[in-house]
Parts: structure tokens; sequence; C-alpha cells
């Protein structure tokens, strides 16, 4: 009898153990709603959502992004905003971004932005960082590698 008590009792660990596997990192799938934002200074303002898809039965915390920005192949700045998100799970979730980039990367001078505004102009933005979520207090970096078109009218 105790040989049984000891083998179900093995039996009911092991399938504990099994059913807790670790977080998997979320996929990044996309960047939309690329759009100019607002010019304020000598900095143009576009706004993105980073479309990420959560493949846990459990939620996450969005925590952080960290992105470089290039702009028609010249680095424009960085974006680092922190958040405090509940994510559900199993499902895809928005990530918000805001970018700073100075005009002169854009273009040459505020003539040159100013024409390129009117004129409907679209430039190359390029995004490389990562997103932070934290699974079960264990954080997990998703990196991102994605290039849109944006057009500086809004």
């Amino acid at each position: 009898m105790k040989h049984l008590i000891l083998w179900i009792s093995i039996g009911i660990m092991s399938c504990c153990f099994l059913a807790c596997e670790a977080p998997q990192k979320p996929e990044f799938k996309y960047i939309k709603n690329v759009k100019f934002s607002s010019l304020k200074g000598n900095n143009v303002i576009l706004d993105a959502d980073v479309i990420l898809h959560n493949p846990n039965p459990f939620g996450l915390t969005l925590t952080a992004t960290n992105l470089d920005v290039s702009v028609n192949n010249k680095r424009a700045g960085n974006v680092e905003q922190t958040f405090d998100t509940e994510v559900a799970a199993a499902s895809d979730f928005s990530v918000p971004v805001k970018i700073g980039i100075d005009q002169k990367i854009i273009s040459g001078d505020l003539l040159n932005t100013a024409m390129n505004f009117l004129l409907n102009k679209k430039v190359k933005v390029h995004y490389k960082g990562y997103v932070t979520v934290k699974a079960l207090d264990i954080p997990l970096d998703i990196p991102i590698d994605n290039e849109e078109e944006v057009t500086m009218r809004k």
C-alpha cells in the first residue's frame, strides 16, 4: 500500500511539473498606424502601434520599449518608454509608441521639410530594438526589426 501511495504522489507531482512550463516570448507581428502626429520645435513627432501576440495561457505585463529609429537610413533617435499595462492571455496586443525625429534628419532645412509636408512626401522609417514584458515576474525582451514608409502629412 505504501508503494501505491508513493507512485500516485510521484505521478501527481510529475503532472504538476509538466503543466508548469516556462513562459513563451510574445511574438512580434507588425507595426501599424504609423503616421505624422505633429511638429514640435525641431522635432517631427510620429505615432505608431507595435502589434505583438501573447501565446501564453496566462496574462503578461507590458513594461517597456527601447527602439532605435532611423529615417531614410540615418539614425534619428531612440524611443524609450515605460508601461505597466496588463495583456490578456493568448491574444494580440498593441504597444503605442511616440517617436521624436529631428527634422534635419528628414531634410536639410526647414524649407525642405515644409515642402515635403506640402507635397505629401514619404520617408522610410526603420525601428530596431525590443519591447519588454513580464511573464510570471520573468522579464522577456521581444526583438523588433521593422521598416515602414511614412507620409509626412496627417
